[in-house]
């Protein structure tokens, strides 16, 4: 069963030429001035460890209070043997519509591996 090493929810992330993931401004809840609330970028960085080699589809839902998925990604996967494996994603133009607890979903061959929990609250 595949597994998440680590998650982090940031507003940039980039791989270096050697092979190093940076990764700025990591954030575990928004902070918004109004509703609705318009975030320009969010970026996820994801390490995930599989235990047997072969090709692997990875999602990643933002999902609302309501459970609604309000933005999604897709990644292609493939290891050989034993091994991690990273991915950066962004999503562009979200759109938070009130306050509440958001989450990131990941998802692995369709199995929910793990719930990151996004509290978005106003500012005061």
């Amino acid at each position: 069963m595949p597994k998440v090493n680590f998650a982090h929810l940031c507003n940039y992330a980039s791989l270096a030429s050697d092979g190093q993931v940076n990764i700025m401004g990591i954030f575990e809840a928004i902070n918004a001035l109004d509703f609705p609330f318009r975030h320009p970028q969010i970026y996820i960085v994801i390490s995930s460890a599989f235990e047997k080699s072969g090709s692997y589809k990875e999602e990643v839902n933002l999902l609302n209070s309501d459970n609604d998925i309000i933005s999604h990604l897709d990644f292609d996967i493939s290891v050989t043997e034993k091994s991690n494996a990273g991915v950066i994603g962004q999503m562009t133009d979200i759109t938070f519509e009130k306050p509440g607890v958001y989450k990131i979903q990941i998802k692995i061959e369709g199995k929910t591996i793990l719930d990151i929990p996004l509290p978005v609250q106003k500012m005061s």
